[in-house]
């Protein structure tokens, strides 16, 4: 084994905690579904708070899978956890930017 594959045997352990993240998203998944039939304007924020948390839990879930697979390469990796990271970052400033029109 070289080194990045030494310091991601390391953090194994740690990235498993992804799969809590999978039970929340079950959870909210349920509970968001359930409420469905009730009246839009009743439950929209409710609702728009319960997707961006899929969103983010998902992304959570995403990157622990990804520590999870055996890479050998870091470059390989890098680049992929970049990506995710870029569009957890993009939805959050989308999130943002909707919030202040909505808000102004």
């Amino acid at each position: 084994m070289n080194g990045f594959e030494t310091a991601m045997e390391r953090w194994h352990a740690y990235y498993l905690v992804g799969g809590g993240a999978a039970v929340l998203l079950g959870l909210l998944f349920v509970s968001l579904s359930l409420h469905l039939d009730r009246e839009a304007s009743e439950y929209d924020l409710l609702f728009r708070i319960g997707v961006k948390t899929m969103i983010d839990l998902a992304n959570a879930l995403v990157l622990s899978l990804l520590m999870l697979i055996p890479i050998g390469d870091p470059t390989v990796l890098g680049v992929v956890i970049l990506l995710v990271s870029l569009f957890g970052i993009l939805d959050s400033l989308h999130t943002v930017a909707r919030h202040g029109r909505l808000r102004g």
